[in-house]
């Protein structure tokens, strides 16, 4: 996954999720993936997919189906959207961390 795949995948999950104490049982990371796949118009793996929720500090719980992990969170609302954006400070900051992973 280059920088701006990851990018673009940090930038759709902050506009789109937000963390929550609840496990969201509707939607695996599989389900969330395609979704992400569908609003950008590309491809994308499972694993990187997982891979920046992880790095966002969703934790991932187990799913009736293997590898494809339940995380706590819910969608945002049109009305959130336009106020819940990462900054490209936050962004620059994932990205730094990713490189050292």
């Amino acid at each position: 996954m280059t920088n701006f795949e990851y990018g673009i995948i940090l930038h759709w999950i902050g506009r789109n999720i937000k963390p929550t104490n609840k496990i969201n049982e509707s939607h695996t990371s599989y389900g969330l993936k395609d979704m992400c796949e569908k609003d950008l118009d590309t491809y994308i793996s499972n694993d990187d997919f997982k891979s920046v929720m992880g790095n966002m500090g969703y934790a991932e719980f187990a799913s009736y189906t293997q590898g494809n992990p339940y995380y706590k969170f819910k969608f945002t609302s049109e009305s959130e959207k336009s106020g819940y954006d990462l900054s490209l400070s936050e962004i620059t900051r994932l990205l730094h961390t990713r490189d050292r992973l």
